[in-house]
C-alpha cells in the first residue's frame, strides 16, 4: 500500500501523545517525511472560540471519510504536525481517506493557526494541491 496525503490511520500507543494512546491521524504530507495532525473527539477544553486560536481546528464528521468509519463527529488539531515511520502506519492501520469536502477545512485551518510554523503550512498547501 502506497501512503498517501489525506489517508487516515487508527495508531495505537501513539507515541506523540501525552500519554501514548491510541489516536486517529490525518496524513498531509508523504514527502520527504510523513507527517499529520491528530484528529481528536473534541477541541481543548479552555478553548475560546473567538480567539485565534479557534482557527487551529477544522471540524469533521461522520459523513466527512470514504469509507465513513467515525460513530461521531470530532476536530483535526491544525497546531502541530508529528512526523511518522513508514513502520508506524501499516496498512492494516489504515480506516479510510478524508473526503474533499472537509480537506479545505483542515487546509483554511492550518492555514490561519498563529501555532502553526510556516514551513508546515506550505507541507498542507502541497497536500491538498496534490489531491
Amino acid at each position: 500500500m502506497k501512503l498517501a496525503a489525506w489517508d487516515i490511520f487508527w495508531v495505537q500507543n501513539c507515541r506523540h501523545s501525552t500519554p501514548p494512546k491510541d489516536k486517529f491521524v490525518l496524513i498531509v504530507s508523504t514527502t520527504p517525511r510523513i507527517l499529520g495532525f491528530f484528529i481528536n473527539s473534541n477541541p481543548p477544553r479552555n478553548l475560546d472560540p473567538d480567539s485565534k486560536a479557534a482557527n487551529c481546528y477544522a471540524g469533521i464528521s461522520e459523513t466527512d471519510t470514504e469509507p465513513r468509519f467515525f460513530s461521531h463527529s470530532g476536530v483535526v488539531g491544525c497546531d502541530q504536525l508529528f512526523e511518522y515511520e513508514r513502520g508506524e502506519l501499516p496498512a492494516s492501520a489504515r480506516r479510510g481517506v478524508l473526503a474533499p469536502s472537509a480537506r479545505q477545512r483542515v487546509r483554511d485551518s492550518a492555514q490561519k493557526c498563529p501555532r502553526l510554523k510556516r514551513p508546515h503550512k506550505i507541507k498542507v498547501n502541497e497536500a491538498f494541491s496534490s489531491g
